[in-house]
């Protein structure tokens, strides 16, 4: 009787032990799922994100492309202004003829120059000012070709040329000399030449950057600063926005 008790009893903690394990094991899959679908809500806005920025990145082009540039058209007063929502968030610009810069206001002080470039675009096309903006696509082509070119010239073979004679008439000087100076070969001195010109190769080899060839912007202030009747230029401290090379414009659009 007491056998058939322990038995019972075993089996009791077996049969609860198997449930624990089974619910334990439902909660830990229940969790897996919610993770998993967690990370695939994730992925799926990052992949939304990604898109509506590049596609931001690259707006205006038709329009710009298909519009004609007067040069007599008179530069848009310092009060003409867009305000476009960017991925950044909303940015005003405007255009300081004086400094031949455009003038942007957001409540995000650093806002993506590729961004920028967009509300330029737009400012341009709604104002008929295509001049104004310096198309950052014909510049990186520029640079590339330029820097196909240099590396052809680089690549090509050094010519040696004719080393300067070696026994040339020297005037007679004081008989106190160095002992251990002594006059380099004509193969030392060759070598040396072939040397000075590699690395002048190696130096012209770098690719172009884009120095003055961007168009340029600076930041005026949050969005409530704006005021359409005062200049954008007379009350704000300025911090512009550079320049950039091709190399960085290239990692920018690639990060």
């Amino acid at each position: 009787m007491q056998h058939l008790k322990l038995g019972s009893g075993r089996m009791a903690v077996a049969a609860t032990a198997a449930v624990l394990v089974s619910v334990a094991g439902y909660q830990i899959y229940k969790g897996y799922r919610s993770y998993k679908k967690f990370m695939l809500h994730q992925e799926k806005q990052k992949r939304i994100m990604e898109e509506q920025e590049a596609a931001y990145e690259n707006r205006y082009f038709k329009e710009y492309d298909q519009l004609k540039d007067d040069p007599e058209a008179p530069v848009p007063s310092a009060t003409s202004h867009v305000r476009e929502t960017t991925p950044q968030g909303d940015v005003i610009m405007t255009y300081d003829a004086e400094r031949s810069m455009f003038c942007y206001y957001s409540d995000k002080r650093t806002v993506q120059f590729k961004y920028l470039e967009s509300v330029a675009r737009k400012y341009v096309i709604d104002h008929g000012c295509k001049r104004l903006y310096i198309d950052i696509r014909q510049e990186i082509a520029k640079a590339k070709t330029a820097a196909t070119e240099t590396a052809k010239k680089a690549a090509e073979p050094i010519k040696p040329t004719a080393p300067a004679p070696v026994f040339a008439q020297l005037k007679k000087y004081s008989t106190v000399t160095n002992k251990h100076a002594s006059m380099p070969t004509i193969n030392e001195m060759v070598k040396s030449k072939s040397q000075a010109q590699a690395i002048d190769s190696t130096n012209a080899s770098a690719p172009p950057v884009l120095k003055e060839q961007t168009t340029r912007y600076v930041y005026c202030g949050r969005l409530d600063e704006f005021r359409k009747e005062e200049p954008a230029h007379e009350t704000h401290d300025f911090n512009v926005i550079k320049p950039i090379d091709y190399a960085s414009y290239k990692k920018m659009n690639d990060a």
